[in-house]
């Protein structure tokens, strides 16, 4: 589970928005807002790359591998295109893709592959590629700028595939419209105030049983050092709070917990820890 609680983002236009949303994982999810929100701000803080200045985040699965894509970023080029695809896909999702585009009228193979298609048709392959990694998170921002409806349709049918396989799916846009084309678990407007019938979850309920632990972990490091506690026996998941970072650790496992702690100290890959309570 993936829960926002109160975090504020600051728009463009200096209004804040205050957003609470609680999903499972391995739904599709989405967030519509203003044309003047901060999309990337909110995007890095459910991947974790950012806390966020009020309010919680709390991740209640240990989510190892993710990804991020952005309309605004440019795409690689062609080598590195490639290169990407390669990496991130097996041969017999590369020849599916493959036979999908040629399907919508296009003549391409392994050897002209990305080669003088249509900038639409890049963003297609793009985002199929990435929702055909092995990745347990991907947020999506304004992924659907310059497709039109039959590749908005084929990829909801892509992620619809890639939550059954485990994936978590964000996608953060302003385009209402599209949304409406897709299979959503999750939604919350932010335009309309409108939320779906979500997850409803109290603290007492994701806290019960957990010694809570705060740890103090120099900001540019946040991400390296959550991700080597989250391979511990008995790690619950995290809370990003006001700057700090508090784990969530089952009682039954708090000794092995701290003494790891202790050795991070030691070692100087954290700074410090404490406990703060215990549920």
């Amino acid at each position: 589970m993936i829960i926002l609680e109160n975090v504020s983002i600051k728009g463009f236009d200096s209004r804040v928005y205050t957003i609470n949303f609680h999903v499972r994982t391995n739904t599709i999810n989405a967030i519509v807002t203003p044309a003047l929100f901060d999309k990337d701000r909110l995007a890095k803080i459910i991947l974790g790359l950012s806390k966020p200045e009020t309010g919680n985040i709390v991740f209640l699965k240990n989510i190892m591998k993710k990804c991020y894509y952005n309309s605004l970023h440019p795409l690689p080029q062609y080598r590195e295109f490639t290169s990407f695809v390669n990496e991130y896909v097996s041969r017999d999702v590369l020849e599916e893709l493959i036979d999908k585009i040629n399907k919508l009228g296009y003549n391409i193979d392994e050897n002209t592959f990305f080669n003088e298609i249509p900038y639409s048709l890049r963003i297609f392959i793009t985002l199929y590629t990435l929702l055909n990694s092995n990745n347990e998170l991907c947020v999506f921002v304004d992924p659907f700028e310059y497709l039109d409806d039959t590749l908005i349709s084929l990829i909801g049918v892509e992620m619809e595939k890639s939550v059954e396989k485990g994936m978590t799916i964000f996608i953060i846009t302003s385009n209402g419209n599209a949304i409406g084309k897709l299979h959503i678990h999750n939604l919350l407007d932010l335009t309309l105030g409108l939320r779906t019938e979500s997850v409803s979850v109290d603290e007492k309920s994701y806290l019960s049983g957990c010694v809570l632990i705060e740890v103090y972990i120099r900001a540019t490091r946040v991400n390296d050092y959550i991700m080597k506690l989250m391979e511990q026996k008995g790690f619950n998941g995290f809370i990003v709070r006001n700057n700090k970072v508090v784990i969530l650790v089952d009682k039954r496992f708090k000794t092995g917990i701290l003494q790891l702690l202790s050795r991070m100290v030691r070692e100087r890959k954290i700074r410090g820890f404490r406990v703060i309570g215990v549920r």
